[in-house]
């Protein structure tokens, strides 16, 4: 197999995996990566990682945003249960930017 078929198996398989954990019910994910967040000692951070942090919340922020544009569209349940699992990301930064007291780039959490 070539690497870009390999690679689009990934993907395929990433995205569905976060998408059966979203769709369950019975999962308290943002208690559980609060509580894997909570457990990491707290150290100081460089620059890139400041940085890192802070892309990742813009980007999890898009792809969140398109999701839901694609669900309000399509009416697909994928794009809605990808979006869910985005929320689930953004939440999980948003934990990493408060307990390194970094600056929100999501002021109002709109999708835009």
């Amino acid at each position: 197999m070539n690497k870009k078929i390999i690679l689009l198996i990934f993907i395929y398989l990433f995205t569905f995996n976060m998408v059966l954990i979203a769709g369950n019910k019975d999962l308290n994910l943002s208690s559980a990566i609060d509580n894997v967040i909570s457990s990491i000692a707290k150290r100081s951070l460089s620059e890139s990682e400041r940085d890192g942090i802070i892309l990742m919340r813009e980007e999890e922020k898009l792809t969140r945003d398109v999701y839901l544009k694609l669900y309000e569209k399509w009416s697909l349940n994928i794009f809605q249960n990808i979006a869910k699992s985005e929320i689930t990301h953004m939440g999980a930064v948003a934990l990493l930017i408060n307990r390194y007291e970094l600056e929100d780039p999501v002021k109002e959490d709109v999708i835009t």
